[in-house]
């Protein structure tokens, strides 16, 4: 059992429309996503690593096929086996199926109880991924190099980034950034906010899934 409260959760209205650009110029899109992660380990508690928030897929992930009213599940394996399902996830429909389903569960004993260990509240951490990292100066930002020196300086390094795009006296850019935890890709993007004056935005990148 987990506490959704020790859970790292962002919304999606911060969400802009340069931040959906920066993504599409990077192969991808942001969905807002629950992923968790973890294995069990017999004699021991291992947390779960896990977050929920809006969170950069590439085009080729499952998730990003997923529109509207529709929802999706990734399962992945040690072995690297997985599987995806998805469906309409809201709508008068799914809606009325869910309420029935939750009418039927509070009705009815526990087909599955819970063994006083399974019962206890479980470790919860943040996990290790990918980020899409934006970056928007009120006028030109300084060279490429000068800002992969920087983000090296924190051990923040780019996969790939987006041709610059120039409006209105601004320039933004964003880029893929190899996996690393939040508190280094957030000083990072602090640093580099502080050295160019801009203001930096970053979201959560997965992996695609083959």
């Amino acid at each position: 059992r987990v506490d959704p409260g020790a859970i790292e959760a962002t919304g999606i209205e911060r969400i802009t429309g340069d931040d959906l650009a920066g993504a599409r110029g990077l192969g991808g899109t942001l969905k807002p996503v629950v992923h968790a992660e973890g294995i069990a380990q017999a004699g021991g508690a291992t947390p779960i690593a896990a977050f929920a928030g809006p969170a950069f897929v590439r085009d080729e992930h499952p998730l990003a096929r997923v529109h509207q009213a529709g929802n999706g599940l990734c399962l992945r394996a040690i072995s690297g086996d997985q599987m995806c399902f998805t469906g309409p996830g809201a709508g008068p429909d799914a809606t009325a199926i869910t309420m029935l389903d939750d009418v039927f569960e509070a009705a009815s004993p526990s087909a599955f109880p819970l063994s006083p260990a399974a019962a206890r509240p479980g470790l919860v951490d943040t996990p290790t991924t990918g980020w899409l990292l934006r970056v928007t100066c009120q006028s030109a930002l300084p060279p490429a190099v000068d800002i992969a020196d920087l983000l090296g300086a924190h051990d923040v390094w780019a996969e790939r980034t987006t041709p610059r795009d120039t409006r209105d006296g601004r320039e933004t850019q964003s880029c893929l950034v190899y996996p690393c935890d939040r508190p280094r890709i957030e000083r990072a993007a602090a640093a580099l906010a502080a050295a160019t004056r801009s203001s930096t935005r970053v979201f959560r990148a997965l992996e695609a899934l083959a």
